[in-house]
Parts: C-alpha cells; structure tokens; sequence
C-alpha cells in the first residue's frame, strides 16, 4: 500500500476504535556462554487507536557490558527503483549507557492525509500493520554484550510497553529470559567427545582391563577444566 495516498493510517474495520496492542519478542539463541552477545527482535501488535507510546526496558549493568550494547529502531525512508519510497526500519542505534535501562519514545511518520504522525500504519493491506513486520529490519533489534564475569543461570529482562488507546492509558510487561552456561555446561560438548574418544580408542586398543583408569583420568581432566 501507498501510504502517501491512504487517508489514514489504519484503514481496517474499527480501526479507529481504543486499540489493544503488545510486545512481541523474536529470539535467536536464549542459551549463552559468558561474553557473548543475546540478540533479539521486538515487534509490537494489535489494532486500533494508539498514541503517545513508548517502550521502556531495565536492563542491569552488571549482566551486561553497557558500551558495547545497543539497540537499532526507528523508520526512514528509501527511494526504490520504482519511484516508490519504501519505510524501513533501523534509522537509529542507541548504545545502552544507563544503568538503570532504556527508554525508547516511539515517534512516527505523517503524510498529507495523517491528522498525526504514528507508526502504527497499514502496510501489505487493511489490517497488517508496520510495527508488525520486518523491513530490512525489525522495529527493535537489541545486541546485549553480556560481561565476562557474569554469573551463571537464568537471568531476566523485562520491557513495558505503555500507550494511550484513545480512551485510556495502558501499560503491559514482556519478559526476555536467558540462560548463562556454567563452566561444565559451555565445555560439556569438548568433554564428551573426549571421553567418547578415549574410551573407544581403549577399548579396542587394550581391551576392557584399562577402562577404569581411563575413566579416571578422565575424571580429572573435567575436575580441571571446570576449576578454570
């Protein structure tokens, strides 16, 4: 759809009635090493009307290298080959430097016909929003450095996504969970095949006599490496 000829932004039956809409996150690897990047998507849903939105997350600097993360969002425009100008997202990169989290004010686009600039526009057809779709890329794309030093097990961040529906305000939670591999977990594939390898090349080797310390050193090559 043209944007610059629709007459509104959603052009749906009942679209201009309160809208109810949420967070919805698109994760890649949720199981990580220590230092390594989380990376994910956030997409935002529903229908109806909606304004003054933002997005606010919490993020601690503890888990997480400030500096080196950061999230892309926001749309621009790019004229295509056809004369057309295609919305895309990702015109900004924020890096997280507060401790606290970050606070994302989602501002939009107007055309001629647009009494106010939002995002939350038609697309493909009635019903099928932006905010919904990929465009080049999401409308939130979050690269989370986590510290080397960080503790193992499952950690949290929550996001709250808050918005006026044209009738009242609202405000809904969406939580990403990740999990930290320990020492044993992060090197569990290289000690498997290690001791996979160990025992067949003593079996056929040596015979079954051998087994048991084999199985000891073994044994204390894991006790080693899970104490670095």
């Amino acid at each position: 759809m043209n944007t610059e000829e629709m007459p509104g932004p959603r052009l749906w039956n009942n679209a201009a009635m309160p809208g109810a809409y949420s967070l919805a996150t698109r994760a890649g690897e949720s199981i990580i090493n220590t230092g390594d990047t989380l990376s994910f998507e956030q997409y935002v849903t529903g229908y109806g009307e909606i304004l003054n939105c933002k997005v606010q997350c919490y993020i601690s600097s503890s888990i997480f290298d400030t500096e080196a993360s950061y999230v892309t969002h926001s749309p621009y425009g790019e004229l295509q080959e056809s004369g057309q100008m295609a919305i895309l997202w990702g015109a900004k990169t924020e890096t997280i430097k507060n401790d606290v989290g970050y606070t994302c004010i989602m501002e939009g686009i107007t055309t001629t016909y647009w009494e106010k600039p939002t995002l939350f526009f038609d697309t493909d057809s009635p019903g099928l929003l932006m905010t919904e779709r990929k465009s080049r890329n999401a409308p939130f794309s979050y690269s989370l450095k986590t510290k080397n030093n960080i503790k193992p097990g499952t950690h949290y961040i929550d996001f709250y996504f808050t918005y006026f529906n044209g009738a009242e305000w609202h405000s809904k939670k969406e939580r990403i969970e990740f999990k930290v591999n320990n020492s044993f977990e992060k090197h569990s594939t290289l000690l498997s095949a290690l001791a996979a390898a160990a025992l067949i090349v003593t079996i056929f080797h040596d015979g079954f006599g051998p087994m048991l310390e084999t199985a000891h050193e073994i044994g204390k090559y894991v006790s080693f490496r899970l104490s670095q």
